[in-house]
């Protein structure tokens, strides 16, 4: 069990990132979207992305796995040839997601802010 002390330590320390990862993912003038990534589970893995701002779902597919390869396959056509730029992409810890936003998608900065600020706040209370 974390003493007071210790929690409001880190709730500050989550607050100073949340600031500092803000400052750092605001455009810096290229066209770009934000998006969300998640994997939804009926008959087979649904992999869903959709950009933030408008709640447009950029892809919807039924597909046998999750893994980087199948996302990548899922948003390589539009993606690239639209040219867009990644500002963030939020997701929670699945590999194939993180791997594409830190690869696929040309290195978006701040993809797991989301994932860590969700594990810290579950491991600490």
């Amino acid at each position: 069990m974390q003493s007071e002390a210790e929690k409001i330590s880190l709730s500050q320390d989550i607050i100073k990132y949340s600031e500092e990862l803000a400052e750092k993912c605001q455009p810096q003038g290229l066209t770009g979207i934000c998006v969300g990534g998640d994997e939804t589970f009926f008959d087979l893995p649904v992999l869903v992305m959709m950009e933030l701002a408008t709640g447009f779902i950029l892809t919807e597919a039924k597909c046998e796995n999750r893994s980087y390869q199948t996302w990548y396959q899922q948003i390589q056509q539009w993606w690239t040839q639209k040219g867009w730029q990644c500002h963030f992409m939020v997701s929670d810890s699945a590999p194939g997601l993180i791997k594409l936003a830190l690869s696929g998608l040309k290195e978006c900065e701040c993809a797991r802010f989301v994932s860590c600020s969700a594990r810290l706040s579950t491991t600490y209370w």
